[in-house]
Formats: structure tokens, sequence, C-alpha cells
């Protein structure tokens, strides 16, 4: 007869509270983003392209971990545990920023962007919030994961961020556009100006969705400084007929044809093209993507519709190949556009460092 079984005695194993436990993945993401994680009493600022420095002491508190891109303060980060409500502790951010503000003028004379912190984020380590203190409007925004430091530094040094040159469009030219195209695009960027980046453009079959599409993708790549634009498909039948419509686009302004200045891609592969300035993909392919996994070629020319009847709408993690992967774009925003049946949805998204 065996003797019983007893479960290990673990009084004597270090317990983490919430906080804590929030903390480790923290520190699981900032190193897979290309951070070094150093405590504040050994810091050395300048131990990799990216420094976060954990209990950074200003005089009001110490910080939860300030970021060093490149040897210079850039930003800082709050960590609370999971479940807490992170819109709500913006203030307690603002108090560090303001501590350091004190500490740069008062105290170490520490190298740096500007006299604060211009990027800020809050996390429990499943749920992360950014906020861009160069923006127009200040407020936080959901991001899936930290930005590289390679990142960070390219939008600190940009003279104007890109929320703030979205402001600064041009006037459309009209030429040789249906009316529901004129409206269609002038109320998107009304509401690129008002700060509300998300926007449905919903035009009937024929309407031409694609061509509202190219329009303001020509226009946020020439004159906002947007470095690429997706276009997502149910079906790459569908992708090749829009490439063809993007490439033969025609601008108004200087009469040049969309290929002319920008590279379009048709995704087929998991290799997007660095030059690319369009990439087009269906939505079964971006998924593939995104969890890291080979996509069989005949369910690419599939509508995503009909591969289930009962589909789920089903979260995706991203791979940590997608995660780690340098960021390409000095951008903190790219250009999404969603072709389908009904209209086309179009949207400036938050672009991570290791977004495509």
């Amino acid at each position: 007869m065996r003797a019983p079984r007893h479960a290990p005695d673990m009084s004597s194993a270090p317990r983490l509270n919430p906080e804590q436990n929030a903390r480790v993945r923290i520190d699981e993401m900032l190193e897979e983003a290309g951070w070094v994680i150093q405590d504040f009493q050994y810091a050395d600022h300048e131990a990799g392209p990216g420094v976060a420095v954990r209990e950074l002491m200003t005089p009001q508190g110490p910080m939860d971990y300030a970021l060093f891109a490149f040897g210079k303060a850039v930003g800082s980060i709050e960590a609370k545990s999971a479940g807490r409500t992170l819109r709500g502790v913006e203030s307690q951010a603002d108090r560090y920023n303001e501590g350091f503000k004190k500490e740069v003028v008062e105290g170490r004379p520490y190298k740096r962007y500007a006299d604060e912190l211009l990027f800020h984020y809050m996390s429990t380590g499943a749920e992360t919030l950014f906020t861009s203190r160069r923006d127009p409007i200040v407020r936080p925004r959901e991001v899936f994961h930290f930005h590289r430091p390679e990142t960070l530094k390219a939008w600190a040094e940009q003279e104007h961020p890109f929320r703030a040159r979205l402001r600064q469009l041009p006037q459309l030219n009209t030429a040789g556009m249906r009316d529901i195209q004129k409206v269609a695009i002038a109320n998107l960027e009304q509401s690129l100006l008002e700060d509300r980046p998300r926007a449905l453009v919903a035009i009937t079959m024929g309407g031409g969705k694609t061509y509202v599409a190219a329009a303001e993708s020509y226009r946020l790549l020439r004159f906002s400084g947007a470095t690429r634009v997706l276009f997502l498909v149910d079906r790459v039948s569908l992708g090749d007929q829009a490439r063809d419509e993007f490439l033969s686009y025609t601008s108004p302004d200087s009469g040049r044809r969309f290929g002319d200045d920008f590279v379009v891609q048709v995704l087929r592969s998991r290799h997007i093209d660095p030059s690319a300035n369009v990439v087009i993909c269906t939505i079964q392919r971006l998924y593939a993507l995104l969890r890291d996994e080979d996509l069989e070629p005949d369910l690419d020319d599939r509508s995503a519709f009909e591969l289930s009847s009962n589909a789920q709408p089903v979260e995706a993690p991203t791979s940590r190949r997608c995660r780690s992967r340098p960021s390409t774009s000095s951008s903190p925003t790219s250009a999404t556009a969603r072709s389908t049946g009904a209209g086309a949805r179009c949207s400036t998204t938050s672009t991570p460092s290791s977004s495509a």
C-alpha cells in the first residue's frame, strides 16, 4: 500500500501580490519589445537602445518604470494589478510627470527629448493604455503591446506628431469625384481632424468604395506622412481588383497615378515588402499572421463568411515574432481600410512597433 501523497510545503515560497504579478508580465513584455530592465540604484541609461528603470525616484514618489530610449528619458509606465480600471489613474501619471520635470530642473540633469516625459503607459500586463503628450488631444488609447525604443525615439524627434499632421491636410480637390465620394472623404477627414480616427464609410455596391479608399490613402501617404496602409478584403481575388484600382488612381492635385509614387502589394505569403506603402490582405491571412500560422493557399480565395456558418468572434493573440519585429514606421498611426460588399471601413489605428 502506497503512502499517501501530500502537497508540497509552500509556506516558505514567496507569494506575489496582484500588482507584483502584473509587473512580472510587464517585465516580459518590455523585454520582448527590446527594453533592458534595471533597478534605479544600478541604472545605466545607455545599457541598450532602450532601458526601463524600475522605481525611479521623483519629488512625487517613485515612478514604477521610467523609459530611456538611446540614453534619453522618453516615457513612463504605471503598473496596476489585473482587474483595475486603468482609465481612472491618469492623474497619478500626471503627478509623476510633474515630479520628473522638477527632477530635471532642480535635481539630476537627465538627458532627455523634452522637459517632460512625452509618452506614458498604464498597464496590468493584460491591458495596456498608451498616451502621447504630443498629441493635439492628450488621452489614452488601448494598444496590444509596448512600443520599441526605436519607435519612441523616432516619434520624440518628429517636428509634428502624426495626429497633428492629420489636421493640416490641404483642401480636397474634388475634380472627377461623384457627390457621394466628395461627402465621404470630407466627412472622414473631419473625423480625423477631430481626433476620432475610427470611421465607417457606408456606400452602396458600385458606388466607388475602393476609389474613396485609394483617394484618401493617397492623401494620407503624400500629405500627412503615413507610411503604410492596410486594405482588408475577404477574398484575394478582390485584392487583385483593388490593387489595379489603387495603381490606376490619378491624383487631381498632381496628375500622377498612385503607382507612380507608391508601392502596392497583394499579400500572398508571410513576407511584407518593406517598401510597400499599401498592403492588401485577406482577413483570414491577417488572422494567420497574428497567430504566427501558415494559411492554406485555397483559403485565401474563400470568403471568411463561407468558412463557417456559425462562426463566433475569436481573439487573435499576437505571436512573439510579430511583437518583437523592429518597427519601420516613423509614424504612430497607420491607415486601415476594409472593403466588403456593404461598405468600406476606414480607420486610423495606433501602430505599435510590431505592427505590419
